[in-house]
């Protein structure tokens, strides 16, 4: 019998293809593989000339939050901000107080209520410049999301202090000493130097202060996973800490009914 070129195939293949169909087809192996996923090597035993080996290892877990911002999904929400936007541009204190709720939540203990609670919590009714339309700016900027809390609805701003966000982490998180990278690939540094040795970047990263050291240009960080610490620029980072707006629809109106830190 002659034999055509397709059927002249070296029987070393021909044997390699029968131990991969034997394997794909035993369902131990498949068991194995599976059980794998928890980042342990096994060893399977076909005979004493024939072991596998296999491994999986464990995905990483990272910790980071992403830009969002859900007011696009809302036309007259989007008007609101865009309007409260340029307000703090213009810091214009008559303009912000009449789209803030009478009743305004100024602390967290509900202590503090009302506009001329927030004009004096924010210093609003003194001559020098309120630390208020930097940050608040700079927070407009970042965007929200919709929260809810049992039967309550609110839009919170940023994105990076809502409830929403940090739900989906299995991590005791100290709201006083974290932070979130506003930007991707922000810089580390190994001193509080931007002439010092770069040792990384983070990306929208979910970061640990040191309560040591006390932020002013640079921020004393460490990754979550511990992987990663150094300085980066505090104007990079967003605190958990910091006052976070509330803005609810109220009688066909969109009102900020608190501006409070997170607790």
């Amino acid at each position: 019998m002659v034999r055509t070129k397709e059927s002249q195939v070296p029987m070393k293949y021909l044997f390699y293809v029968l131990i991969l169909c034997y394997l794909s087809s035993c369902e131990e192996v498949n068991k194995l593989i599976e059980s794998s996923k928890d980042g342990k090597t096994i060893t399977y035993d076909f005979g004493p000339q024939k072991r596998v080996e296999i491994t999986q290892s464990k995905p990483k877990k990272t910790f980071r939050l992403e830009p969002l911002d859900e007011s696009v999904n809302n036309p007259y929400l989007l008007v609101f901000i865009d309007h409260l936007k340029m307000v703090v541009r213009k810091k214009d204190t008559t303009a912000l107080f009449a789209m803030l709720d009478h009743n305004i939540i100024v602390d967290h203990n509900n202590a503090e209520r009302g506009i001329e609670a927030f004009k004096k919590a924010w210093k609003l009714d003194q001559p020098e410049p309120s630390p208020l339309w930097k940050l608040l700016g700079k927070q407009l900027a970042l965007g929200g999301v919709t929260e809810n809390e049992g039967d309550r609805y609110y839009f919170c701003i940023p994105y990076s202090q809502s409830n929403k966000a940090y739900a989906q982490f299995s991590y005791d998180f100290d709201w006083y000493h974290t932070a979130v990278c506003l930007v991707k690939e922000s810089l580390v540094w190994i001193k509080p130097d931007e002439k010092s040795e770069k040792i990384g970047a983070l990306s929208y990263d979910i970061v640990e202060m040191d309560p040591d050291y006390s932020p002013a240009h640079f921020t004393k960080i460490q990754t979550l996973d511990k992987s990663l610490s150094g300085y980066v620029k505090t104007a990079d980072l967003a605190f958990t800490s910091e006052p976070h707006l509330e803005i609810v629809e109220i009688a066909s109106e969109y009102k900020v009914v608190a501006y409070v830190t997170y607790d």
